[in-house]
């Protein structure tokens, strides 16, 4: 394993390497005799670091100040590669079994270190091979990063490795009164979900605390990367302090700002411009307008996401087909919120029951003969769709089914919006046959048309978008994803008085569930 582990590798610059470690302290708690251990170093561009400073300030590195710098690397070239390379440039020789090729997540760890510092892998636990998610996911319950192996494998899948990682040096390897720097996707601390259980909040148990975040904003630092990314000072044994100093990187200097969690449990951290931030707006809302992600076909959109061609419908293979009307929905797209070309674009094909949401029975499908007849000649395609929930379906008979499907999904009326890449939050009022695309929209079922315009009246308000854009994720997958909205809706007992009109179907327990967006970040593994 430890020489397949190719998932994408960004390094660090030295720059930007000694920038870190002088920054927060870590390159003067080294010069004072403190151990450092570097937990996923890569070519050891961290502990060239720390000689660079040294060199720098025309301090002398003895064996004694080199044997106190460390590092744990899985691929074993590159743990040989960064010890000659510090001895070939700046003349120092690590010790012996400085850099240990090991798995850090899994490995042993005698010892404890006054400074931990990196850059951890930037990749989630879904993207990895087999066997590192085989290896890692004990790791992730172990950590308390999740609650079961389950949520793991399921729908807490986006999880960050790099939290993984940090989670680990924290709990495991960090001395008391230690100092833990690393650059981090700001997925971490800035979305919601996956990683709830690693942010400190109000109250919460941690053992470590954030001094401070960095957010490097457009700094072009790592080559090719897209992911949001910055940078992060913990320390042990300290209580968390409110509001978390925040800088943001813009033309070329910092600006201050601060951060919050944004409830007093484990939501994702809100940025706001002064040390004093005003509360997110509460809207009221019933339980069946909780938020959901628009149909994912699970990788076969080429068979499932049509143009309209006449009479007829045209897939992404360039075959056409006659298809039961009723059975094509039109998909959201950029004119349903309010830019060029408002009609329907694109169609998604979904054999499912309009009642429950359930996926139909074939006897109910095969009534439907044009369709099935489509769909029968792409089965292996469809069968082929690989992911726990769809292989669930696919393994009880129904392999023609769509995730992201429930009675929700066909309420007579939406309020929906663009949840990715967006840096505006525009929510439309929409027929209830408009269907969101995968993660790129959302939207919240409603009863009636009145009750549908009355939300997207709230939802409009202009505090509710200066309260998305404090979560620092403007233009990012993460923009305005459900689970986001969903903090702003004050839910409702059903059963009260004032609930409204009657509520769309219930979906099923299983139709509830979904896959996670995947963000196309192009940072996976970074040293």
């Amino acid at each position: 394993m430890t020489q397949t582990f190719e998932i994408g590798r960004v390094f660090t610059p030295l720059v930007w390497a000694m920038w870190l470690i002088e920054t927060t302290g870590a390159f003067r708690a080294w010069r004072d005799g403190a151990a450092v251990l570097d937990p996923t170093c890569g070519d050891g561009v961290f502990l060239e670091a720390f000689v660079a400073l040294a060199r720098r300030d025309g301090l002398k590195v003895t064996p004694e100040a080199a044997g106190r710098l460390h590092g744990v690397e899985i691929v074993a070239a590159d743990a040989a590669a960064a010890r000659a390379r510090i001895r070939t440039r700046w003349g120092v020789t690590l010790a012996a079994g400085a850099i240990r090729t090991a798995d850090f997540v899994t490995a042993a760890m005698p010892s404890r270190y006054g400074v931990v510092v990196g850059n951890p892998p930037w990749v989630n636990f879904a993207d990895l091979p087999p066997a590192l998610k085989a290896a890692w996911a004990p790791a992730f319950v172990g950590h308390g990063l999740v609650t079961d192996r389950r949520q793991v494998l399921l729908g807490t899948s986006r999880a960050d490795v790099a939290a993984l990682v940090v989670k680990r040096a924290l709990d495991s390897v960090l001395a008391d009164g230690g100092v833990a720097a690393f650059f981090i996707p700001l997925s971490m601390f800035f979305n919601n979900g996956a990683n709830d259980r690693f942010r400190p909040f109000p109250a919460s148990s941690h053992r470590y605390r954030v001094v401070t975040l960095w957010d490097f904003g457009r700094e072009a630092v790592f080559a090719g990367v897209a992911t949001r990314f910055g940078a992060v000072l913990f320390d042990r044994e300290r209580p968390q302090t409110w509001p978390v100093e925040t800088r943001v990187r813009s033309d070329g200097g910092w600006t201050p700002c601060y951060s919050t969690a944004s409830d007093r449990r484990s939501g994702a951290w809100l940025r706001h411009e002064a040390r004093v931030s005003t509360a997110p707006p509460a809207i009221p809302a019933t339980p069946a307008q909780k938020p959901r992600q628009g149909v994912n076909t699970c990788g076969a959109n080429d068979v499932l996401i049509f143009a309209r061609d006449g009479d007829r419908f045209r897939n992404g293979l360039g075959e056409t087909a006659a298809l039961e009307e009723e059975l094509v929905f039109p998909l959201m797209n950029t004119g349903s919120f309010g830019r060029p070309c408002r009609g329907p674009q694109r169609f998604v094909l979904v054999p499912h029951d309009t009642g429950t949401g359930r996926p139909l029975a074939w006897p109910a499908l095969a009534r439907h003969e044009r369709a099935a007849a489509y769909l029968s000649r792409h089965r292996d395609t469809l069968m082929r769709r690989r992911g726990v929930l769809i292989g669930s379906h696919i393994a009880k008979g129904s392999w023609w089914a769509l995730l992201g499907v429930g009675g929700y999904a066909f309420a007579p009326w939406k309020v929906a919006w663009e949840a990715l890449g967006r840096r505006r939050f525009t929510p439309q009022v929409l027929d209830g046959r408009w269907q969101g695309n995968q993660a790129l929209h959302a939207f919240c079922p409603c009863a009636s048309r009145a009750e549908a315009e009355a939300l997207a009246a709230a939802l409009s308000r202009t505090e509710v978008e200066a309260w998305l854009r404090s979560s620092a994720m403007a233009g990012t997958c993460n923009w305005a994803q459900p689970g986001r909205i969903a903090q702003l809706l004050a839910f409702r007992d059903p059963d009260a008085r004032d609930a409204g009109p009657p509520k769309p179907a219930s979906p099923s327990r299983r139709s509830r569930r979904r896959r996670p967006c995947r963000c196309p970040a192009t940072g996976t593994r970074n040293a």
